[in-house]
């Protein structure tokens, strides 16, 4: 029996437990199977006799589920695949609750079922909705308020400003003081200097050390997303939000998630591809809508989150640096291409530091 027969095998009976009211003669239907870097992703239906069918998200290993095995620097430790599931089942039901006592109709949580325990796959209910960087790099004719990309950046800062309200259990924590800023720095100066020729990079250094400096100590810290990327963030028709992804397996400085999502929508490939031109000028609109809907009336602390977009530039330029060790031709040309972007985002961030912009 096959991986994926296994799985399917394990899930009729808790099918039954879920939906009392699935239809027993029914089968399951595989609508999609995505295999991806850490996980397999499959899409089943579930027929229902009463109400509409159920669609599940079924996110099991796949057979290479080392990643990037290098010692490169990170920002954030590598999880073991085999806590994945489990950390992600525990978030996303923490989130559930949270949202279920907020009361936001602007906002669904994604409902875990549980995890399958030969597979150890984890089951959710999907959500019907698309990811938000479809609707931000594009505004739709005439779109309804809801869905303009400055109400849906601000969405999202409340969205994260709910779970970093939310009260953490015993979570791990991690950069809770500047010095562990400032040894980050140091490590991906040095990584960088080793793989890349770089010519302005110890500028760089320099300003985020600098900054990091001037950062309070200690750091406040918040249960984190860990990756709060609008590729991680999806969307309905009617402009409600649900994230995705998430293993709050940290507190960490709320820094780091809000930088992360105006680093991934600068980084994302095709915007580095061509070196910014392609968005930037529609993404450095979004900021303040995001930063608005996360703050609201409160002051912003720019120096502290421009701290961490470096220092989130940095890991993506050192994770693409070791990546492209091997790579010969057109792919390395496109790669170098991007690599000048993370070079040219660095430098321009470090510029805002020493400006305090």
């Amino acid at each position: 029996m096959d991986a994926l027969e296994t799985i399917l095998a394990e899930l009729r009976p808790r099918v039954r437990e879920w939906y009392p009211d699935a239809d027993p003669a029914a089968e399951l239907e595989v609508l999609e199977v995505d295999s991806r870097v850490v996980a397999q992703v499959i899409r089943v239906r579930v027929v229902r006799t009463a109400g509409p069918s159920t669609t599940l998200i079924v996110k099991a290993g796949t057979a290479d589920q080392a990643g990037d095995p290098s010692d490169r620097p990170r920002l954030v430790p590598m999880t073991d695949s085999s806590e994945r599931r489990k950390l992600e089942l525990d978030a996303l039901r923490t989130v559930e609750a949270r949202l279920a006592e907020v009361g936001d109709p602007g906002f669904q949580a994604v409902r875990a079922l549980g995890i399958l325990p030969e597979s150890t796959a984890l089951v959710m209910e999907a959500f019907d909705g698309k990811p938000l960087h479809r609707f931000l790099v594009r505004r739709p004719f005439r779109a309804q308020p809801a869905l303009r990309p400055s109400a849906l950046a601000r969405a999202a800062g409340k969205w994260l400003r709910i779970l970093h309200d939310t009260p953490p259990s015993r979570q791990a924590v991690r950069q809770g003081t500047k010095q562990e800023i400032v040894d980050a720095f140091g490590a991906f100066g040095s990584y960088l200097a080793a793989e890349t020729d770089a010519s302005h990079l110890e500028t760089v250094i320099e300003a985020g050390v600098e900054a990091a400096r001037r950062l309070p100590d200690p750091l406040p810290v918040v249960l984190t997303h860990g990756d709060f990327a609008p590729r991680n963030i999806l969307v309905d028709g009617s402009g409600r939000l649900a994230v995705i992804d998430l293993l709050a397996r940290w507190q960490a400085p709320p820094f780091e998630d809000l930088a992360g999502f105006l680093v991934a929508l600068q980084t994302s490939r095709a915007n580095a591809a061509t070196r910014g031109l392609l968005f930037g000028r529609t993404i450095a609109r979004l900021e303040p809508a995001f930063l608005s809907g996360y703050y609201g009336s409160e002051p912003v602390p720019r120096t502290a989150i421009r701290v961490y977009e470096l220092l989130l530039v940095l890991d993506k330029w050192a994770a693409r640096a070791n990546r492209n060790r091997t790579l010969r031709g057109v792919g390395r040309i496109r790669e170098r291409l991007i690599e000048g972007h993370f070079d040219a985002r660095s430098r321009l961030l470090a510029h805002r530091l020493r400006q305090g912009l």
